[in-house]
């Protein structure tokens, strides 16, 4: 659990018990319908919340009173996989056969599930081992009421509730094996959201107490424009 999502470890491929030398060949024999099941290792495979981040804005009571206000906040996840982290520590161009829906971008990622052999193959033995169906992506938007008081800052933090799936996908011949670790967004228990309130920072602080911003007069506050009257 202490590894971070973006850095899932080094994902291997074996050709009977020979290990490859690159992902290609395994990934490639996978690129088919049926070629490939996938085999999770529920040993190794768990829920947990991710690190708490900071959503929408902070905002900074500088009045006399107390306020309270309501606010829409929006946050989305995407999942990750050591495959693509793997190529990518290598230096090396993902090729089109081994890509996964983990783009982090909404529209390429869908594609993906559809067009993708290895996308399904994993979602189908998730769904059969954990009774749920597995999300590549999430997105949600919360209100939020805060009561902010005088002299105080109020955020919102937010905790994704994540999963982390290893295992290998084997071909149907039993003759390529690619392990495989995936991180993505959980259904199994909802994300935290914690408001949060504290006192302001020093920079805070000045800030409140500086004077208000005003348009000054070009030609000074006692000298009239031309033409003025008088």
């Amino acid at each position: 659990m202490t590894v971070d999502k973006t850095n899932l470890g080094t994902s291997e491929a074996y050709k009977g018990n020979e290990r490859e030398s690159s992902l290609h060949n395994a990934a490639a024999a996978c690129n088919g319908e049926n070629a490939c099941t996938f085999r999770p290792d529920a040993r190794t495979s768990f829920r947990y919340y991710d690190e708490a981040r900071v959503v929408g804005e902070a905002f900074v009571n500088c009045t006399r009173n107390t306020l309270e206000h309501s606010r829409l906040l929006s946050y989305a996840e995407r999942s990750h996989d050591s495959i693509s982290q793997t190529y990518a520590e290598a230096g090396l161009a993902l090729p089109e056969v081994a890509r996964l829906p983990t783009t982090g971008v909404r529209e390429e990622d869908e594609k993906r599930i559809k067009e993708r052999p290895m996308a399904t193959q994993f979602a189908l033995a998730y769904e059969k081992g954990w009774q749920r169906p597995w999300q590549w992506f999430s997105s949600d938007q919360r209100t939020v009421v805060e009561r902010i008081q005088p002299g105080e800052v109020s955020w919102v933090e937010m905790q994704p509730s994540r999963e982390r799936v290893e295992g290998w996908f084997v071909g149907k011949k039993d003759d390529y094996r690619l392990h495989a670790v995936i991180d993505g967004p959980s259904r199994a228990v909802p994300d935290r959201l914690l408001q949060r309130t504290g006192p302001m920072s020093e920079a805070e602080k000045q800030r409140c107490g500086a004077a208000r911003p005003m348009t000054t007069t070009p030609v000074g506050a006692a000298a009239p424009r031309p033409g003025a009257c008088r």
